[in-house]
Formats: C-alpha cells, structure tokens, sequence
C-alpha cells in the first residue's frame, strides 16, 4: 500500500460499488498523511485485474464523486437538516464549506467565529471530510 503526497495525482477520486466478491483483494485503512484526514479504506486488486473498474456480469460500474454544487441535493435527498450546514456562504450555528484563496475550508461557525477549521486544496477531500464531520456532529448515518 503506499500514500501520494496531495498534487501528485491529478486523476478524479471514483467510488466503485462491487457487484460481486473479488478473491485476494488486500485493503488497508487510508493513513492520514501529508496533512491530509485519511479516510476511508484503500484497497489493492489482484493483478489480474487490468482496469480500474471492478467487473461483474460483464460490466462495470462505478460513480463519481459530488462535486461541491451537488452536495446540497445529496444532503436533502438523505434527509439532513438544512439548518445544520451552510455550503459556499458563512451562516451561523452551522457546519459550513466554502472556497477561500483556492483552499477548501471546512469548520463550525458560532457567534462569527470558526471552531475547528480544517483546510485542503482538493475539493473531493473536502467534501468527504465535511460529511464525515456533518454524520458524527448530527449522529447521522449516509449509508
């Protein structure tokens, strides 16, 4: 297993739903390095395997991670209440995302002030950071 330093691979982040087990698949926990929060698993497919896309029945699927202007329709379609997250403005009493300098900042506002800002270039890092903060912060589960 091995960690990329963030900028060094420019390709889009995919999440893959397997339709069927795949025999010797090694996974390893994502370490959070580089500054970076490390979750999610990271999983090694056998050398058989000459794509990315993981096969079953004769075809692949996979789909993309939300992009920023997707996620409010995400978080409505799973029920998390509106007034617990702003995205792209500051509101109070919520968690909110936004881009400031070409940086993603993820933290609480509270009486104008920021609690707990984390901060990284990668918008699907942040994305993925931000709903992992909104489920423990609303107890909510996006399963």
């Amino acid at each position: 297993m091995r960690a990329l330093p963030p900028g060094s691979n420019r390709n889009p982040y995919t999440i893959y739903r397997v339709l069927k087990p795949i025999d010797n698949v090694a996974a390893s926990k994502i370490m959070p390095l580089f500054g970076e929060i490390g979750l999610g698993t990271q999983y090694e497919l056998p050398k058989s395997f000459k794509s990315y896309r993981i096969w079953a029945s004769g075809r692949g699927e996979n789909r993309k991670m939300l992009k920023i202007n997707e996620l409010n329709s995400y978080l409505k379609s799973k029920g998390v209440p509106e007034d617990s997250y702003s995205i792209n403005e500051v509101n109070d009493e919520s968690l909110c995302i936004v881009e400031e300098n070409k940086k993603w900042h993820i933290f609480y506002s509270e009486r104008g002030l920021r609690t707990e800002e984390y901060c990284c270039q990668d918008e699907h890092l942040a994305i993925l950071y931000f709903i992992n903060r909104l489920s423990k912060m609303l107890k909510f589960s996006f399963e």
